[in-house]
């Protein structure tokens, strides 16, 4: 009867405690506080003010990814110095559309680029999917400035579609499935300037949220509150949390050099964020499934997110260890 006691206090308490976390982290103001996307895979990103929301995620985010001679997608993992590589669209119309890339000890290349014409089939991850090389110019300029040979780079059109894996997110039947352009395998990547403050205590040098190339960058969450989350809206777009972020070697990629600088994040993220054999930070998010009409069968028209817009979030997981997060999608495999 003690024991039964005991349990049924500790219980109580347990669930006080995660009320009262509750109340508090509801009540806290939590608002965007940077933003980025990133042209080329792998490449620099971009900070902005705003960015545009497509059916794909963010726009211009990813669109474009270098390949080798086989069609298959080259990261920092294999070649660090894409980390130099500046990538901007310098008109977002597609009639006039120009891609300007820029380098240490290179003349700057500006492309139109191409939208449509032949395809090819390119591999990203596990995905097979159609895009339109962008010419030999670029293909030069990118293979002289990485050394490798021999590159291409190609763009993402809009009639291909790259759907995100069904075993993490909750979508109508009605609906088509969410998309991605050339992300790793979702629509956005959101982290916290608390959880990493919290990462970098740990750390002998601290790191810039730059090495986790984020999309959305939150302040006011408390550290790691990120995980709880399960549906959040970010200015008027409500989005799926859909897994915690996987983080590979591109994070010990000195972005200001392009080389490799040693094994931080990685080694001090496996002490303390580690599950089934990988280390996390940030979470993956698509667009919900309030954002699809299912009369059109169709995403709703563009939205656009800012600087300064509040996050809010709207369900939390009752479990939020990386453990059971990780879980969900391989239940439904």
């Amino acid at each position: 009867k003690v024991f039964v006691v005991v349990v049924a206090v500790a219980s109580v308490l347990s669930a006080v405690v995660f009320l009262r976390r509750r109340r508090r982290l509801d009540g806290s103001k939590k608002c965007v506080s940077e933003l980025y996307y990133y042209p080329i895979k792998s490449c620099k990103g971009i900070s902005t003010k705003q960015v545009t929301l497509d059916e794909n995620g963010i726009l211009w985010d990813r669109r474009f990814m270098i390949i080798d001679d086989a069609g298959s997608f080259v990261t920092q993992r294999q070649l660090p110095r894409m980390a130099l590589i500046a990538p901007t669209v310098h008109s977002h119309e597609a009639a006039s559309a120009i891609l300007r890339l820029e380098a240490p000890a290179m003349d700057p290349l500006e492309i139109s680029i191409k939208f449509a014409g032949v395809t090819r089939p390119v591999r990203v991850w596990r995905d097979t999917c159609d895009a339109v090389d962008q010419g030999d110019a670029a293909a030069d300029w990118i293979t002289r400035f990485l050394h490798e040979q021999p590159l291409r780079l190609v763009y993402m059109p809009a009639e291909t579609v790259r759907a995100v894996d069904a075993a993490w997110v909750e979508w109508p039947s009605a609906c088509p499935p969410p998309k991605v352009s050339f992300q790793d395998g979702f629509q956005v990547l959101v982290a916290t300037h608390a959880s990493l403050a919290d990462l970098n205590e740990k750390l002998r040098d601290s790191l810039s949220m730059r090495r986790f190339r984020p999309n959305v960058v939150v302040a006011g969450a408390a550290p790691w509150e990120e995980d709880e989350w399960r549906t959040v809206s970010i200015g008027h777009t409500r989005f799926q949390v859909c897994k915690p972020c996987s983080r590979c070697k591109v994070t010990t990629v000195d972005d200001a050099s392009g080389s490799f600088a040693g094994e931080e994040p990685l080694r001090t993220l496996e002490s303390f964020r580690s599950a089934g054999g990988k280390v996390y930070f940030g979470q993956n998010l698509v667009r919900d499934a309030t954002t699809c009409s299912p009369a059109q069968a169709a995403p709703t028209p563009p939205l656009v997110i800012h600087v300064g817009d509040p996050v809010t979030v709207l369900a939390r997981h009752r479990d939020s260890s990386l453990e059971y997060l990780i879980s969900r999608g391989k239940q439904k495999q």
